[in-house]
Formats: C-alpha cells, sequence, structure tokens
C-alpha cells in the first residue's frame, strides 16, 4: 500500500530540519482526561464547615451590631447636651432638650428635640423653632433617671435647671439585659462620663 506524504511537517526539535510525517500515522492520544472541581460530597462538607464557622461567629457579630449601635446613640446624645450648653450661654435664653412623644413616657429611643424656651414653660409652643432635632435611634432604648423624664433645661449660665447631676441609660433592644448598655452621667459642667456594664446599674 503506497504512503501518502502530504501530511502535517513537524519540525524536530533538535536541529530544526522539517520531517515528513505519512497522513495515516496516528497522533499520539492521551491515556486519561483529567477532571477538574468537586464532588458532591465534598462539596457538603465545605457547606457543612462554612455553616458551622457562621454559628460560631455570630454571637459576635450580634455583640458587635449592639456596640456600635449603643455606641452612636450615646455619641449623639452628648452631643445634643453639649449643643444645648452652648446655645444657651451664646443666647442668653433658656434652651430645653425634650424627647418627643413618640415612644412610651421616659423612653427617648424615639429621638428628641432642643429649642430656645423663651416662657420658661419647658413646653415648645408657637413661635419657638426648633434648633436641632436627632431622629430615631434604631436598635436601642434610652431612658433618664433624672427628676424630668421628658426634657432636660439648660438655663442661661449653661447649667441643668433642675439636678446638678443626672444620668442616661442606654441599652441595646430587644437584647436590653447585654453587656453592652452603657450609663452616661452629666455632672452640673456638662461633663460626660460613660461608664459600660450590664444589669439595673446601666441597662434601661
Amino acid at each position: 500500500m503506497p504512503v501518502s506524504w502530504m501530511g502535517p511537517i513537524r519540525q524536530h526539535p533538535a536541529d530544526s530540519i522539517d520531517v515528513m510525517v505519512p497522513a495515516n500515522t496516528p497522533l499520539s492520544v492521551p491515556s486519561r482526561i483529567c477532571t477538574l472541581g468537586f464532588s458532591l460530597i465534598e462539596l457538603m462538607v465545605v457547606i457543612s464547615v462554612l455553616a458551622i464557622l457562621a454559628s460560631i461567629a455570630a454571637p459576635s457579630f450580634q455583640d458587635s451590631f449592639e456596640a456600635y449601635r449603643v455606641a452612636s446613640a450615646r455619641e449623639n446624645l452628648v452631643s445634643t447636651i453639649q449643643f444645648a450648653r452652648t446655645e444657651a450661654i451664646r443666647t442668653g435664653q433658656p434652651v430645653v432638650v425634650r424627647r418627643k412623644a413618640d415612644c412610651a413616657s421616659n423612653n427617648w429611643g424615639c429621638g428628641w428635640v432642643v429649642f430656645r424656651d423663651t416662657n420658661g414653660n419647658n413646653t415648645q409652643q408657637a413661635g419657638e423653632a426648633s434648633i436641632r432635632e436627632t431622629e430615631t435611634q434604631r436598635g436601642v432604648s434610652i431612658r433618664s433617671n433624672a427628676g424630668s423624664a421628658d426634657f432636660q433645661a439648660v438655663n442661661i449660665f449653661g447649667q441643668f435647671a433642675g439636678s446638678p447631676f443626672f444620668s442616661f441609660f442606654i441599652g441595646p433592644t430587644p437584647n436590653d439585659d447585654a453587656n453592652n448598655c452603657t450609663r452616661v452621667v452629666f455632672s452640673s459642667a456638662m461633663r460626660a462620663l460613660s461608664t459600660k456594664g450590664s444589669g439595673s446599674g446601666f441597662c434601661p
């Protein structure tokens, strides 16, 4: 049987000589095909391990979120009280920080409003415009232990009109007994001291 020499030309790697290969010469075929990827069992094992790790890390994430919400509410509250003091001294008028009425009594979690109390009755009325307003503090509960649970008045000297000391208790909700609770104590000089803890001495 005659051999056809019209097949492909292969180049010799050593001396770069072109070699004619018969067209009907079979080329080498890999003896085994490699498979890539995971088997079903391997995939199920990986998913199970990830689920276990996620369940272990979940409480840590929850604590971090609660701590962040409480810290954010504390910063908003402290900055509001300091702002009210500055405005009272600057304008020579009493300034009141009053909680919004959307929540139950003594709960400041719905936010608060700051206004100049021109008639001294601690209630915002017509003509007493808001000079600052804070929206709902989501995921936290805030309670005051002062004589008035709904407002704090600052006189023209930058001092609280009522008790020289008062506290706010801030905690995450609904887990209001968590270790992420914070008690904020304001002195007569309007300085704020924050302490973290748990139980009735710190949580709302």
